[in-house]
């Protein structure tokens, strides 16, 4: 597990790159999104309240108030990040998903105004 607990956006996009990318480098579907990754984790920073860490399931977590969140990697429709909204329990249940990146322009969006209300649940226009 690796704790973010004071690292900078620079570093845990590298971590959460090499992460995302271990093993699988070279699969043109994850090579794909690295580039999101920046505008994501900026806009992360911004919303953030709380520390943000990697646990082992290779997915950045991080807190925004009482809330907790997690950005994710997801393989449908030709592969995305998603950011979706968990459970503060035992076992992180997933609760909704509040963010879907597609494309590098979704990506640059949440960047510029990252809102992680359940009004932003459907995909980035």
């Amino acid at each position: 597990m690796t704790y973010g607990i004071g690292f900078s956006a620079d570093r845990m996009a590298r971590e959460f790159t090499g992460y995302i990318c271990e093993n699988k480098a070279h699969a043109l579907h994850i090579r794909q999104i690295t580039p999101w990754l920046g505008f994501m984790i900026k806009g992360i920073e911004k919303v953030k309240t709380g520390p943000w860490w990697i646990p082992r399931t290779r997915q950045l977590h991080f807190e925004v108030g009482s809330r907790r969140f997690k950005a994710k990697y997801v393989h449908e429709d030709g592969g995305g990040i998603d950011i979706v909204e968990i459970a503060v329990t035992t076992g992180e249940a997933e609760l909704a998903v509040i963010y879907q990146a597609r494309s590098l322009d979704d990506a640059e969006r949440f960047y510029l105004l990252p809102q992680l209300s359940s009004a932003r649940q459907a995909k980035a226009a």
